[in-house]
């Protein structure tokens, strides 16, 4: 009896390592030595539906997928070349993208350091929606400078 509970258990272990473990593992793109896997691509189309819900923008799945690989390729790409031509992003310039995106300005009588408050608040809020690190959306936003 107790060797029969051990094979159940067992197979059922197998099934649940080859449809759950396994396929986020499966390296979906490779760009000379790096390698994305499918793992990466679903949570980068989870930060971007994710993003757009936050933000009120429609999400299209159907075309969302293929723009994510072919942003991922380019992106590789682009680090390369660009650390090798000399184009860089400096801290400052992602700082000024993200409060561009998040910080409102003085609106209805709100002060400056309240409306500093208000940004700091809503991106927080953003990226916890998004289930990013603030090192991770920082790493977005530099490549989307350089890709502009």
């Amino acid at each position: 009896m107790g060797v029969a509970v051990l094979i159940v258990a067992g197979v059922l272990l197998a099934g649940y390592i080859v449809q759950f473990v396994l396929p986020p593992r499966e390296v979906v793109i490779r760009v000379d030595d790096v390698e994305y896997t499918r793992g990466d691509l679903v949570k980068r189309l989870r930060v971007s539906q994710r993003g757009a819900s936050f933000f009120g923008v429609d999400f299209a799945a159907s075309t969302e997928i293929f723009q994510s690989l072919q942003f991922m390729i380019e992106d590789e790409i682009m680090d390369k070349e660009a650390s090798r031509v000399g184009i860089t992003v400096v801290k400052e310039e992602i700082d000024r993208q993200i409060e561009l995106i998040f910080l409102t300005g003085e609106i209805d009588g709100v002060s400056g350091e309240q409306s500093i408050r208000d940004y700091k608040e809503r991106y927080k809020r953003y990226l916890n929606s998004v289930g990013l690190s603030e090192e991770e959306h920082r790493a977005i936003t530099r490549r989307s400078i350089m890709r502009a």
